[in-house]
């Protein structure tokens, strides 16, 4: 007769708690993870990602308002906003060659904090201002660029027809 031998709760739990802690380790510390795993490790794409990240909009319409809204400018925004640049600013993510924001000296990756007598907080500020504009009216533009903040004078701008603008 063979006799059966029981294993205690707390040894269960043991061996339960070595299992979670070696998965934890294994999936969420790339150097001990099994090979062909694939983690995501989130401290490299920080230090790897682009200077200036984009994000491409919700959703078509989306896009299209803030296509249409930047054209008098000849200027887009990184949409949606970076998490840092939420209420500081509006990013530029591109600039049109020959536009008014590239006569101005506006560049890419420039964060732009004040259009005329408007603040900017977000894309939609900024549209907003452009959607206001006065005919061959000069418009300083406060920019950050580098760390260092700088002024720019927009001029040659053209306001939107009404059926263009953004509702």
């Amino acid at each position: 007769m063979t006799a059966k031998q029981r294993v205690s709760g707390p040894v269960i739990a043991v061996v339960l708690v070595a299992v979670g802690v070696v998965a934890y380790l294994a999936f969420n510390r790339p150097e001990l993870a099994p090979p062909g795993v694939g983690l995501h490790d989130h401290g490299e794409e920080e230090a790897a990602a682009p200077e200036l990240p984009w994000s491409p909009p919700a959703s078509s319409e989306d896009l299209q308002e803030l296509s249409i809204g930047f054209m008098p400018l000849g200027a887009t925004a990184v949409f949606p906003p970076l998490a840092e640049d939420r209420g500081a600013g509006v990013r530029i993510a591109l600039v049109r060659v020959g536009s008014p924001a590239a006569s101005a000296g506006l560049r890419p990756g420039d964060l732009v904090k004040r259009f005329g007598e408007w603040t900017m907080t977000q894309p939609y500020s900024l549209v907003g201002a452009l959607e206001l504009v006065e005919p061959d009216k000069e418009y300083e533009v406060m920019v950050v660029r580098a760390g260092e903040e700088r002024t720019l004078v927009v001029t040659g701008l053209r306001p939107l027809p009404p059926e263009e603008r953004v509702r």
